[in-house]
């Protein structure tokens, strides 16, 4: 029955997730004496790696020395996109690339908004305390009680020609900030749904290239007989925004049960509170992130946790609703933001 059902299926909200520092019911001293003892702790870390003698080979030498010598230097190392390299960047652009992109998806926050925030996100967290494991308690509290914002980082769109001097990059928002919680909790949550209703909402979904090859060597296709066209979807996460993903959501999770329905309205719940909470914050200054969207219409994060699911659920959503623009096709996916098409 569904309330039989309940106990193991809504608890945690169908998620796995736990506090990383399982103490943390533990007696707490000021915030003061907390920072006074992380201090403590770091200090002697420092002194012990300074002092005893490790083994070290050869290649960690160099690393080391490399480190060394970067962090004097006033250059940054940044990843770069798609063929899992760095590139060696002067500091002084690398801001400029940071400003670039906080120009034009962010905007800086108003005095009171994070603490405005903290009380809107302790009283969500209170509002699911009944649906939520003693795991998930903890993780939840842990998440606030950090109030931790991230730095934005970038990466570089190697692939993509140099123009003028300057790389294509991409915003990435790392999901540190204290409202991330929601959002994995949010999405796993979704997901979970999705998966035990046996919703195939990856159909167009290319898991990986080995995947690809396997479903086109399957196919009576030639060079001859077809032609295929590369999709290369432009800033593909800060373009899907939250008005998009409500649709899809609803698309996909028609016809289930109230006691699904509950779950679904619950997690979305999290993830638009996460997605219209999304703080960065950048040489002294904090803003809000907001994609390509507005206030009331936020997009998707380049590193949060729910943006990679609720993409791939956009596109399968956008993919099913344009079906008859692929009936003269022999296959469709998409691979984040890379289609592929063969038309006969």
């Amino acid at each position: 029955s569904e309330s039989n059902l309940g106990c193991d299926y809504l608890e945690g909200m169908g998620t796995k997730l736990k506090p990383g520092f399982t103490n943390s019911d533990g007696p707490k001293g000021s915030a003061n004496l907390d920072k006074m003892l992380n201090h403590l702790e770091h200090k002697i870390l420092e002194e012990w790696k300074r002092h005893i003698s490790l083994k070290t080979s050869s290649k960690d030498k160099r690393i080391n020395n490399i480190l060394r010598r970067l962090k004097s230097s006033n250059n940054v190392v940044v990843n770069t996109n798609k063929t899992n390299h760095i590139r060696l960047i002067l500091l002084k652009m690398y801001e400029k690339y940071i400003l670039e992109h906080l120009a034009k998806n962010a905007r800086p926050t108003r005095e009171g908004d994070i603490q405005k925030v903290f009380k809107q996100a302790e009283a969500l967290a209170d509002e699911m305390h009944l649906f939520l494991s003693t795991n998930k308690r903890d993780y939840v509290k842990e998440g606030l009680e950090s109030l931790s914002l991230p730095d934005p980082q970038i990466l570089i769109k190697d692939h993509k020609p140099v123009k003028n001097g300057k790389y294509s990059t991409r915003l990435i928002v790392p999901a540190v900030c204290f409202t991330s919680l929601f959002s994995k909790l949010g999405y796993m949550s979704l997901q979970t749904v999705l998966d035990t209703n046996k919703i195939n909402y990856s159909k167009t979904t290319i898991i990986q290239a080995s995947n690809l090859k396997d479903s086109l060597s399957m196919l009576p296709i030639t060079r001859d007989t077809t032609t295929s066209v590369l999709i290369d979807v432009k800033d593909m996460y800060p373009s899907v925004r939250s008005r998009l993903i409500k649709k899809a959501v609803v698309h996909f999770t028609g016809g289930l049960s109230s006691f699904d329905m509950q779950m679904v309205r619950r997690a979305m719940k999290l993830i638009n509170f996460r997605m219209s909470t999304s703080f960065l914050q950048f040489q002294d200054k904090t803003y809000f992130y907001q994609g390509a969207g507005d206030d009331s219409n936020v997009a998707l994060a380049i590193g949060s946790h729910e943006s990679a699911f609720l993409a791939d659920l956009a596109v399968a959503y956008i993919f099913e609703k344009c079906a008859n623009l692929f009936n003269e096709t022999v296959y469709h996916g998409i691979y984040h933001d890379d289609g592929f098409v063969v038309f006969r």
